[in-house]
């Protein structure tokens, strides 16, 4: 798939470095927003085929509108919705490439933008930042939200890892295992508690 977005920029004759980055940058956010939703409908009026019965022949049924918080700002998305005329089933042409985002609204880059801002500064602080580099509007709050998540995962998969590591060396970690420093290893025979000794003759 091809999109062509135009680009026009408006740059005032006594504009200095600072405003000309600033009016491009605002520009070049409204374009990718323009091109994140032709690639949605570009989808959407392609060729459709039922995910349930994989029938060819389908009927418009409505459209959704979706916001989508991006890196580079919040886009309006029109998700065309169809029933197929075989099985009767609803589908989206987009779903596939909306799967990402589950129930939420933060696309993957920006959520890993959260936490790191998230990690980084207290939270009202990380939300002003995202929203004066990226465009991106997140309240404090949903930050909040992401960053805790991200941490609670990161956790669990450390302890899960751990655990893993543990039942896989265990037997043989023990085998080697010392009580102390110098001490014999705890695997090792202990010695007899009796040793004979014979006199030389006797």
């Amino acid at each position: 798939m091809q999109i062509t977005v135009p680009l026009v920029i408006d740059i005032p004759d006594d504009a200095g470095i600072e405003q000309v980055e600033s009016v491009v940058l605002d520009a070049d956010r409204l374009a990718m927003c323009e091109a994140m939703r032709a690639v949605v409908a570009g989808m959407d009026a392609g060729p459709i085929v039922c995910p349930t019965c994989h029938g060819r022949t389908v009927q418009r049924d409505g459209t959704a509108t979706r916001l989508v918080s991006t890196r580079f700002g919040r886009v309006s998305l029109v998700v065309r919705r169809v029933r197929c005329a075989a099985c009767g089933q609803r589908c989206r042409p987009s779903a596939p490439l909306l799967a990402a985002l589950g129930r939420a609204n933060l696309t993957p880059g920006l959520r890993q933008t959260c936490v790191l801002a998230g990690s980084s500064w207290p939270f009202a602080t990380a939300a002003c930042v995202i929203a004066d580099r990226c465009g991106a509007v997140v309240s404090a709050e949903h930050l909040r939200q992401v960053t805790r998540a991200a941490g609670h995962a990161a956790a669990g998969d450390g302890v899960s890892g751990c655990t893993r590591r543990r039942t896989t060396c265990g037997p043989r970690a023990t085998s080697y295992a010392r009580t102390r420093p110098g001490s014999r290893s705890v695997s090792d025979p202990a010695p007899p508690a009796c040793l004979p000794v014979g006199r030389d003759g006797g």
